[in-house]
């Protein structure tokens, strides 16, 4: 899988899941550790642009991985409310 991929689809997850617990910690923790070791992204456009000041990262890449990331968490917020917490569509 692409890396920008991963940091759209991780991007995702979290954002659902603080949108779902209300931010429950126990569950953001849990679900960043997942999202960690399935992909080990960023999952953050203020930690990917210090990737790139830091020189770890070159343009194409930070730009990539911020759009993705960017897209990933309105993706989230446009699917979150078409499910309810039990699965059933919210009417």
């Amino acid at each position: 899988m692409r890396k920008w991929a991963v940091e759209l689809v991780g991007t995702m997850i979290l954002v659902v899941a603080w949108l779902w617990t209300h931010a429950n910690p126990y569950v953001m923790g849990v679900t960043y550790t997942c999202t960690l070791l399935i992909g080990n992204g960023q999952y953050s456009p203020l930690v990917s642009v210090a990737q790139w000041a830091l020189g770890r990262l070159d343009e194409t890449e930070v730009v990539q991985y911020v759009l993705a990331q960017v897209a990933g968490a309105a993706l989230a917020v446009v699917a979150s409310p078409v499910l309810d917490l039990n699965g059933k569509p919210v009417h």
